[in-house]
């Protein structure tokens, strides 16, 4: 694990995130290799979250799949939260190693 993340592992809560909302529909394009959500998901993982700083906590996530979900017209996710969980930290965030 990354020395950014080894400290905080000690979380106690829970993150359960959604794809949307139980009266909304998920989105599952044809033709597409994932759904809109789980495509957010990868791409942010994957290229980062601006403005994020060094981690990507749960919440953290949440909020910029919700924005960019929202803003393309998608169906926007959901969560539920369990004490610190918003606080877990998921992994490292690439954006910061951009120039």
């Amino acid at each position: 694990m990354a020395a950014d993340l080894s400290s905080s592992v000690a979380i106690a809560g829970t993150y359960v995130m959604t794809s949307s909302t139980a009266t909304n529909a998920s989105m599952a394009p044809e033709g597409e290799r994932y759904t809109t959500f789980t495509g957010v998901l990868i791409e942010s993982l994957e290229s980062g979250i601006p403005g994020a700083g060094g981690v990507i906590y749960a919440d953290t996530l949440f909020r910029h799949l919700e924005k960019e979900l929202g803003s393309r017209g998608f169906p926007v996710p959901c969560r539920q939260v369990g004490h610190d969980g918003d606080l877990i930290p998921l992994t490292c965030n690439p954006w910061k190693d951009r120039k």
